[in-house]
């Protein structure tokens, strides 16, 4: 205890971990995993994608609409007020934009331009609150989806 680390013994195991998690080697299996295992999470391609969930003072958006297009190739909006989370929007961020450096603020910034652009208005002093996920970041996942890469 207290130490962070704790040796579980078994005949046989059931792994659930994420596949981020299995890839950067954060678990160590005694016996090592068999090699055929090991070549099918190194095969296994892991990507990120984030969301921005916006919430603004009011909804300036189509309020019918489930989904808002946008010509930006790495956003995607989803109106969380048509799903009953009132003023909200939440924002898909595709790679290579999903992998960003830059700041939450910045990256609300970005997003809130995009906005301005689609809705012909200034919208930054509207915005009350926002998330900004770093799945990638995350040591628990390390990524957010699997795919069948070149090769696997």
């Amino acid at each position: 205890g207290g130490g962070g680390e704790e040796l579980i013994e078994a005949d046989f195991v059931v792994v659930t971990l994420p596949l981020g998690v299995l890839k950067a080697n954060s678990v160590e299996f005694v016996p090592p995993l068999p090699q055929e295992k090991l070549r099918a999470i190194a095969a296994i391609g892991m990507g990120v994608e984030n969301k921005v969930i916006l919430r603004f003072s009011e909804v300036f958006w189509p309020a019918n609409e489930p989904y808002i297009q946008t010509l930006h190739p790495h956003l995607r909006f989803l109106n969380g007020d048509y799903f009953g989370k009132e003023r909200t929007l939440i924002v898909h961020m595709s790679p290579p934009l999903s992998y960003t450096h830059d700041t939450d603020t910045q990256v609300v910034e970005l997003v809130v331009k995009t906005l301005e652009k689609m809705f012909g208005r200034s919208l930054l002093d509207l915005v009350t609150d926002s998330i900004v996920t770093r799945w990638d970041k995350d040591e628990f996942s390390k990524g957010s989806y699997s795919y069948m890469a070149v090769g696997a």
